[in-house]
């Protein structure tokens, strides 16, 4: 397990690391070999976070909705993050089937797959571990009001199911959580509030006809909407560190389990 003095190095921002197939393999894996069981979980995975952005598009409790207010879906935070989700993981799936095609064929040895695409994963699986546990938290504490919204299978994955897979997938997948990488999630959550303001300034509706996207976005209050910023950053700075926590016990948990194995990010 890395120490903190280690996981604080300038070298931690970066998206580097010496053993790149540890990207497609899970932490329980017994041998350095291709998992068929594990290929089958990613596109499980895959095809359920898929989905769940297709149910979201279509909108399917609203088929009466004109087109002009479907195309709002875009504006939306958690709409971005289902993006991510469904992306990250079906990126993922495909790089991990196409590798064990080559290895298949003997075209590689699995230790030295070709896998050059791991740092797009890697960046987008944090930044959607993170963004699934904010939106669940921000959906509950700031947004649903069980009065006016009530509560609906579509309400469900987009705001709770979400985060369940990606803690799941935390404590499956083998890669590591570096505790510099909450940068990342950080960047991504200041370009959608650079967005909300733009869309402000434009004139933009929300699909309420209101003119700000979230309550807690309402920048007709800037004052408010700074403040609600600030302390949005400093809350994704906090769970990034607890996402970095649960990884550290997901290493503690595997060398209880199984023989030590070389996880190293040096």
């Amino acid at each position: 397990m890395q120490t903190c003095k280690t996981e604080c190095r300038l070298s931690q921002f970066f998206l580097d690391h010496e053993k790149p197939v540890i990207f497609i393999c899970s932490e329980w894996q017994k041998k350095s070999e291709p998992s068929t069981v594990y290929l089958v979980y990613r596109w499980i995975i895959a095809l359920i976070l898929f989905i769940t952005l297709i149910m979201s598009i279509a909108d399917v409790e609203h088929p009466e909705m004109p087109s002009s207010q479907k195309i709002k879906w875009l504006i939306y935070f958690t709409h971005w993050a289902n993006i991510l989700y469904a992306f990250q993981t079906l990126f993922n799936a495909v790089l991990l089937t196409k590798c064990m095609v080559l290895y298949t064929r003997q075209e590689s040895n699995w230790e030295d797959v070709p896998f050059k695409w791991y740092k797009v994963y890697w960046v987008t699986n944090v930044i959607a571990t993170d963004v699934a546990f904010g939106v669940t938290f921000w959906f509950h504490t700031l947004i649903y009001d069980k009065e006016t919204m009530g509560f609906s299978a579509l309400n469900y994955f987009n705001h709770i199911n979400n985060s369940l897979l990606m803690m799941l997938d935390l404590f499956v997948v083998a890669h590591p959580i570096r505790l510099l990488h909450f940068i990342y999630p950080l960047l991504f959550v200041l370009f959608y509030g650079f967005f909300s303001i733009i869309y402000y300034w434009a004139g933009g509706l929300s699909r309420q006809d209101t003119d700000f996207i979230y309550g807690s976005l309402n920048w007709n209050k800037p004052g408010q909407t700074m403040v609600i910023n600030f302390f949005c950053m400093i809350f994704f700075v906090v769970l990034h560190t607890l996402c970095w926590g649960l990884y550290q016990f997901r290493l503690w948990l595997h060398s209880k389990f199984y023989p030590p194995k070389d996880h190293s990010e040096e």
